[in-house]
């Protein structure tokens, strides 16, 4: 009997980047976060508008879409950031819903950078980052003027400026574990005065993000009220 060296406890964080680039995890995953229904969460009554519902492979699904918009609502939310444009259409329902001197701010991975990130970029992450254009779908629209499109690697980008200055913040970048960790600790510092609405995408899937939201949830006490909305892979966190 012996051990293949690469499964030794010092190699386990080599592990964990082999095995966030490709996306894979034996077995199902944990979802250790309780789930809640939308209605439960916000007012059923909230109006709000949803453009381009159509989606593509990448998007949000059309339900999520609406549960994002209808959380920043509920929320009031006068600055939200979003970590990772895609076409934009998150981003342009977000400034749609917006108040008329509402502000967006979507952070977007250049595709120049893809291969020199400071973290590791998963294969699945790869396709939505390798595109022409960052935010199309908003590009040219009445609401473009309400967003700011920014550029760079959330895990070395400059936030500083936005530090205690954001009511929403929507953290659906890189999917890996580190990534997921590095966002959520920007996201946090983001929110003003520590209060506010965080929501990160693509929870219960084979990805490092979903470790990592069942990690903050079992061991941070600041999520330990965060929920993932039934019907979505959605979670979200109320901070006060």
């Amino acid at each position: 009997m012996f051990t293949i060296g690469i499964f030794a406890p010092k190699n386990r964080a080599f592990i964990r980047r082999i095995s966030d680039y490709f996306g894979f995890k034996p077995g199902a995953p944990d979802l250790s976060i309780p789930s809640a229904s939308l209605s439960s969460i916000v007012r059923d009554d909230i109006s709000f508008q949803i453009l381009e519902a159509e989606s593509v492979d990448g998007n949000v699904t059309l339900f999520e879409l609406m549960s994002l918009v209808k959380l920043s609502i509920a929320n009031a939310s006068q600055a939200i950031f979003e970590i990772g444009t895609f076409d934009g259409r998150t981003t342009l329902n977000l400034a749609a819903n917006a108040p008329s001197d509402g502000k967006v701010f979507t952070l977007d991975l250049p595709r120049e950078n893809m291969d020199n990130a400071q973290g590791t970029i998963s294969r699945a992450d790869r396709p939505y980052i390798d595109k022409k254009t960052s935010g199309a779908r908003f590009a040219g629209t009445e609401h473009e003027h309400k967003i700011t499109q920014l550029y760079g690697d959330s895990a070395v980008f400059d936030f500083s400026i936005y530090f205690n200055n954001i009511d929403f913040v929507f953290v659906d970048g890189a999917h890996t574990y580190d990534y997921l960790m590095s966002d959520t600790d920007r996201a946090i510092r983001m929110l003003r005065s520590g209060k506010g609405v965080i929501a990160w995408h693509d929870y219960g899937r084979d990805n490092g993000a979903t470790r990592a939201l069942n990690d903050l949830f079992n061991n941070d006490a600041r999520f330990k009220n965060i929920k993932r909305i039934n019907g979505t892979s959605l979670v979200v966190g109320f901070f006060s």
